[in-house]
């Protein structure tokens, strides 16, 4: 379990960062290695300072025999991040910039998102940068498009680097 935000990346030969996605308050991480016993697939990077609550495998196998509700839990949590993936790759091959954001910035309110006045405050602390790896554009594009969101009411920025989505049906235009 964690508090704190960390960001699963790969890193391309060419040293080019991948971000294959965030990792918020009370997500699990790792679970994969746990499932398959495999090697881990990407790299985890804290944005912030984070709290994680750690177990290896035999504490796994543990508490699945006396929790089996456990595995349920890992199979719901393993079906939504396919499904978040799959909807990832429509994105890449189908939206432009300011759809690829828009639809990142709806996914993050869902999966992170607290009310906060009239909108909801994505609760991760977020660059351009890694806003760009995870929509697959430059900082430079996503900056524009994220300077057109603002301009449109549709987003805001809050003093401590997070975004208040203001208009989510807006943001939706963008994904169509």
């Amino acid at each position: 379990m964690v508090l704190g935000t960390l960001k699963v990346v790969q890193t391309s030969a060419g040293g080019n960062e991948v971000i294959l996605g965030l990792v918020g308050p009370r997500d699990v991480l790792g679970e994969l290695a746990l499932i398959d016993r495999g090697t881990r697939s990407a790299d985890v990077v804290a944005l912030e300072d984070c709290t994680l609550l750690w177990f290896d495998r035999t504490g796994f196998r543990q508490l699945r025999q006396a929790a089996p509700v456990v595995m349920d839990n890992l199979l719901e949590l393993t079906a939504r991040r396919l499904r978040l993936a799959n909807h990832q790759i429509q994105a890449l091959a189908t939206l432009d910039v300011a759809g690829r954001v828009a639809r990142q910035l709806i996914a993050l309110a869902g999966a992170y998102g607290v009310p906060e006045g009239s909108g909801i405050r994505i609760d991760l602390q977020l660059t351009q940068t890694d806003l760009a790896a995870l929509c697959g554009a430059t900082r430079v594009r996503v900056n524009q498009a994220l300077m057109s969101l603002r301009k449109q009411g549709l987003i805001a920025d809050t003093d401590d680097r997070r975004i208040i989505v203001l208009d989510a049906v807006g943001l939706e235009r963008f994904t169509a």
